[in-house]
Parts: structure tokens; C-alpha cells; sequence
């Protein structure tokens, strides 16, 4: 099935105000992801680690989670996501190239993910999961 993702303004429109919350241990990638997802028309947050964000949980201000899972502390940050606060979406960010990868990917999708992109990230590969999540509505 081929989605038309329509024009970056139609995009910005569609996700403006939406409050997204970047988790990634490297900065330089959280930045990168974070200024695509404002050009898409999201409010993004970067934190460095889902530790502290999990003590934030229960008052979460965020409609979307975007998490490095190299780390297995980030899994876990899923898993907690998706089970107390489930209206929020997630994307898992994995490294490409490597079993390893996929298979936290696998393993970030059994814990709650709804997607997941592979690094380094392309603005629009960011675009159609985002916009497929919304179209498709109901989580898993």
C-alpha cells in the first residue's frame, strides 16, 4: 500500500501541538531527530535517559515517545509507558546493521512499541510512521 504523505505544511498542521519526548544517550542523534520532529510540527523535549523520565510518568505532558533502546534501562521505559500510560505513543530507535538491533527492535515492540525507526533517521521515514500511526488509530 503506497500512503501519500502529503505537503510538509499539510504535515505540520496535522501534528501541530503535539507533544513529543526524545530519549537518546547520544546528543548529537536526539538533537538531529528532534529538530525533524519540529519541523513535522511537534513540540519535542530531549532527556538523556528513560531513569528520569520515568519518575515524571505519572504526570507525563507528552503524547509521543521516541527511545533509543540500546539500552536495556530504555526498555524497561517502554514497557512502563505502555503499561501506565497507554494513550502515548511510541517509536523504539534502534542502530541498523546488526542481529542485535533487530532484535531489540522485536523485543521493543513486545514490550508496547508501536514502531520503531532505524538510525540515522530520515525526515520522512519519521514522517509516514508518524502520520501511519495517526491514520491507523487504535493501539495493539
Amino acid at each position: 500500500m503506497v500512503m501519500e504523505i502529503g505537503s510538509r505544511t499539510g504535515r505540520r498542521m496535522l501534528l501541530s501541538g503535539t507533544r513529543a519526548l526524545v530519549i537518546d544517550g547520544d546528543l548529537r542523534d536526539a538533537w538531529g531527530l528532534a529538530t525533524t520532529l519540529r519541523r513535522l510540527g511537534f513540540r519535542a523535549r530531549l532527556e538523556g535517559d528513560g531513569q528520569h523520565m520515568l519518575s515524571l510518568l505519572p504526570a507525563a505532558s507528552f503524547d509521543w515517545l521516541f527511545c533509543d533502546v540500546t539500552a536495556k534501562c530504555e526498555l524497561e521505559t517502554i514497557r512502563r509507558v505502555h503499561r501506565d500510560q497507554p494513550s502515548i505513543r511510541v517509536v523504539a530507535l534502534v542502530r541498523g546493521g546488526k542481529v542485535e538491533d533487530l532484535a531489540n527492535a522485536a523485543y521493543a515492540l513486545e514490550q508496547g512499541a508501536d514502531d520503531f525507526l532505524v538510525k540515522p533517521i530520515q525526515t520522512e521515514c519519521v514522517a509516514l510512521i508518524v502520520l501511519a500511526l495517526k491514520s491507523f488509530g487504535a493501539r495493539r
